[in-house]
């Protein structure tokens, strides 16, 4: 039963935020499409750990940093991007 329990416990979350990312084929971008590209992005990473002893302890971890640009300010030597970030990060612990 304790194993059983345990076992649902360290995989749930694993299943529950896996994410599957696709891709086509590459594009060729102009010059054009090239200087309005910017750097922003996202990133997710989970960790989970399991003690087994006298006790039972469980400790599961998440954080997200996500980083996007809102404005873009040209300028004779190139762009200026204003960014905006957000990060956010969870822990719980269990011991049985």
């Amino acid at each position: 039963m304790k194993t059983k329990l345990v076992s649902t416990l360290v995989a749930a979350p694993l299943f529950a935020i896996s994410v599957i990312a696709t891709a086509g084929e590459p594009l060729q971008l102009t010059e054009a499409q090239m200087d309005a590209v910017t750097a922003a992005g996202s990133a997710t990473s989970l960790a989970g750990a399991l003690a087994v002893g006298g006790n039972l302890a469980l400790t599961e971890t998440a954080t997200f940093a996500k980083v996007k640009s809102v404005d873009s300010y040209k300028l004779q030597v190139g762009i200026i991007h204003n960014v905006a970030s957000t990060a956010a990060s969870a822990s719980a612990s269990a011991a049985f």
